[in-house]
This record gives structure tokens, C-alpha cells and sequence, in this order.
């Protein structure tokens, strides 16, 4: 087994953001940040490397998201608003080069909902999530890098 392979990359940072849930519906917030910073670090990096997969930015935005989430917990207001509109940013590009594509609207929507009610002044707090959802499978348009890479 090759642990540097983008698939196991993907699936590890997957891992971690499930522990970051757990450590965040337990309270534990630091250790809950930590785990999904990892889980940003690996996507950011997963990104840079597969630039044609639009699933892995999507999966960077859902990172972002439980960043800013936890930071809000935490009351870290400027960092959790930063993490909210990358997260946001990364949806609008996924929709403009992929119209076709349902779901990345549907997420728009629900990043753009979050930040509309986090920028109102009420901190965001997501119940972790307890099914997997099935994703797509395969784009094949591709994607500009991102600044980060």
C-alpha cells in the first residue's frame, strides 16, 4: 500500500473529518479544529495535485466549512467568517464551470445561507453528520488552480 497515493490521501482526510465530528458533538473544540485543519491541509493539497476533480473541491469547501464552524464555536469570529467565505468562494466556481451540476448550486445555497446568518451576528453550531451521502461520479471539465496551489 502506498500512502501517498491521492485515493488514500482522500480517504484519510475523509477520516479525520469524521473524528473532528465527533470531538466537536463531544465538546472538544480544539481537538475537534485540529482534525479538521488536517482535513483542510490534505484537500488543499489533493487540490493542487488533481485540479480536474471537482469532487476534491468540493470536499475542500466542505472543510472549510467545519473550520469556520468550530471557529465560531469558539468565538473566533474572523477566522470562522474567513473559512465561510472561501468556502463560498469555492462554490461559485464549481457552479460556473459546472452549470450541469445540481448539486453544486445546492450547496451555493446552503454556504450562502450560513454566511447571510453568520454575518447577522449568530454564531453557526452543525450537529455532526451521521449518514454518508453518495456522491457523483466522475467530472471530467477542469478546473482553474486555485490561488492556494
Amino acid at each position: 500500500m502506498q500512502p501517498n497515493r491521492p485515493e488514500i490521501r482522500r480517504d484519510l482526510s475523509l477520516s479525520n473529518g469524521r473524528v473532528g465530528d465527533v470531538e466537536s458533538a463531544r465538546g472538544n473544540l480544539d481537538a475537534a479544529l485540529s482534525a479538521f485543519r488536517e482535513c483542510l491541509g490534505i484537500f488543499r493539497e489533493l487540490v493542487c495535485l488533481q485540479p480536474d476533480r471537482p469532487v476534491l473541491r468540493r470536499d475542500l469547501s466542505v472543510s472549510l466549512q467545519r473550520v469556520g464552524d468550530v471557529e465560531s464555536a469558539r468565538g473566533n469570529l474572523d477566522a470562522a467568517l474567513s473559512a465561510f467565505q472561501e468556502s463560498v468562494g469555492i462554490f461559485r466556481e464549481l457552479v460556473r464551470l459546472h452549470p450541469d451540476q445540481p448539486e453544486f448550486g445546492n450547496d451555493l445555497s446552503s454556504r450562502w445561507a450560513g454566511l447571510r446568518w453568520f454575518s447577522s451576528g449568530k454564531t453557526i453550531r452543525r450537529r455532526p453528520r451521521t449518514t454518508t451521502t453518495k456522491r457523483s461520479a466522475s467530472y471530467s471539465v477542469l478546473i482553474a488552480t486555485a490561488a492556494f496551489c
